[in-house]
């Protein structure tokens, strides 16, 4: 019976280490906040974040940038975490609207899309449109922005340009609105 009881507590002992140990290994340690929280969350919070968005990214104009006209969002969303960190990000692909010939480019290159005829309450004005990624960040159970945006690449092609910082966790794809008749 002794010795029974010595290789119970022995077991025992050996499952205290090895959790201490998994609890210390990436895998094994439990790193930021809940995927499947977050995305309600984004969800829940979306509107609000997009026009926060928005008016931090018409401050950017003061850092070299000219001031955005107009700015559409997508409907997808891509999950991210940092591979450090454990931050949760969520790219969003964005258009923007930008006075035409601004420092991204003129009208002359990239898209047949780029050159477009912008109205701003029946007066017209050249615009150039760039595709970008809008980043969100999610802290203290909150999503927040700071208006920053990746230009010229998709969000899928965000997180692989910034694969060795970057790993995708999640993706939603645009919600398919059904037509009852």
């Amino acid at each position: 019976m002794g010795g029974l009881l010595a290789f119970l507590v022995a077991g025992v002992v050996a499952l205290f280490v090895l959790g201490i140990l998994l609890a210390g290994h990436p895998v094994g340690r439990w790193r930021g906040p809940r995927l499947d929280q977050a995305q309600l969350l984004f969800r829940l919070q979306r509107e609000q974040i997009e026009a926060k968005f928005v008016d931090l990214a018409q401050v950017a104009h003061n850092r070299g940038t000219p001031r955005w006209l107009d700015c559409e969002f997508d409907n997808d969303v891509t999950y991210v975490r940092n591979r450090r960190t454990g931050q949760l990000a969520a790219f969003v692909g964005v258009m923007v609207i930008l006075p035409g010939g601004g420092p991204l480019g003129d009208s002359s290159r990239g898209r047949a899309r780029d050159a477009i005829f912008y109205q701003d309450r029946s007066v017209p004005t050249m615009g150039v449109i760039r595709s970008a990624t809008a980043v969100f960040t999610f802290a203290n159970q909150r999503w927040t922005t700071d208006g920053r945006a990746v230009f010229n690449l998709s969000p899928a092609e965000t997180a692989n340009f910034y694969q060795h910082d970057l790993k995708i966790v999640g993706h939603e794809p645009a919600a398919r609105t059904v037509v009852k008749r």
